[in-house]
Order: structure tokens, then sequence, then C-alpha cells
């Protein structure tokens, strides 16, 4: 969890804290997948998995590893943050960070770049271990549904913050968007370059 006075203890005044976020159910799948959740709730690690759990996760609680599996599923940003579902944390949190909506990667690091006057070459990096979207985007409405009564605390956080990096991007006008086009064309050359060095 998130202490801003432990931070401060190591930390100048004018530290930038930057964060990022990403759609609550894609969290959900990637930490059910790589927690390997399914075999703490000693069922088959398949997408049934998922959704047995989802439809009563309560069923699960008196396993051993209960709150290590609470922990991931649940909230699991907002648990970071210290997010507890009330609006005037989210002022807070708004004060303290940047946050970087993941789904819009290349337009939050633009945006980071020119707050603090950044060169392209400080937001060039590496994607390893990306998972495979296929699965999320065979999951249903009704799942999402699910995981959004179960960990509603997310939703509310990552609707904020992308709302707030979507009027960012759009006040930023074409200008901006060109300067994200520019920015994937250094990534992929640099790709490119990186590998042809392996």
């Amino acid at each position: 969890v998130y202490d801003e006075d432990q931070l401060m203890k190591f930390m100048d005044e004018d530290v930038e804290r930057i964060a990022i976020v990403r759609h609550p159910f894609t969290q959900f799948l990637s930490s059910f997948s790589f927690f390997k959740i399914s075999a703490r709730l000693g069922l088959e690690a398949d997408k049934q998995s998922m959704g047995r759990f989802l439809q009563d996760p309560l069923h699960f609680k008196n396993i051993p590893q209960w709150s290590n599996v609470l922990l991931r599923t649940k909230n699991a940003m907002s648990y970071d943050f210290g997010f507890l579902g009330e609006k005037h944390q989210l002022g807070l949190i708004e004060s303290r960070f940047t946050v970087l909506i993941l789904e819009k990667l290349y337009d939050s690091l633009i945006v980071l770049k020119r707050k603090l006057f950044w060169s392209m070459t400080d937001i060039l990096h590496f994607s390893f271990k990306v998972r495979n979207s296929s699965l999320s985007n065979k999951m249903n409405t009704t799942m999402m549904d699910l995981h959004r009564k179960w960990s509603p605390n997310d939703y509310i956080l990552y609707q904020h913050f992308y709302d707030i990096m979507l009027d960012k991007i759009e006040r930023g006008g074409q200008d901006l968007k060109n300067e994200v086009q520019s920015f994937q064309q250094i990534l992929q050359t640099t790709k490119v370059f990186c590998n042809d060095w392996k």
C-alpha cells in the first residue's frame, strides 16, 4: 500500500510520483494467470475456473490461501493506492500522482514527457512478457460484469484517471497525435535495431 509518510523519508519534496493503471478486468485476467489463482483455489487452470470464481468468490473464503487470493483479485489497484472507494480520495491521488493508462500508453508517455520537459530518449522502452490479448478478447461481458461487482473500487479508480488522461490527450490536439506517431516510429526503429544485435 502506498505510504506517503514512508516515501518522504527517502525522497525529496519535489519528487515526481508516476503510476500506471490498466483496465481492471484485464488486470484481473493477468493476475489470475500470473499468480496461479486457479491452483490456489483447487481448480483447473482454464477459463472456466475464472468464471466459477467470479460467480461466487466467497465460496472459496475458507481455503488456506484466501487472503492472498483476495489481495490479487479484489480491488488490487485500489489497494496499492490505498483507495477505499471514497470520492475525496481520488482528488488526493490525483494531486500526488501522474497516472498513466496502459491502454493509452504511448499517449500517456507523451503527456508525461511534456509535463516533465523530458526528451524522447527519456521515455524509450521495450515491452517484455506482454500478455496475449486474445484471451481477454474472448471473455464475455457477463464475466466482466461479475468482476465489476467483485472489484468495484478498481473500476471507479480506472474510469476516473482514464477520463483525465483522455481529456489531456484531446487538449493536446493534432500536435500531440503527431508526436505520438513519431514516438511509435522511433520505438519501432529502435526495436528493429536492438533485435539485430541479439
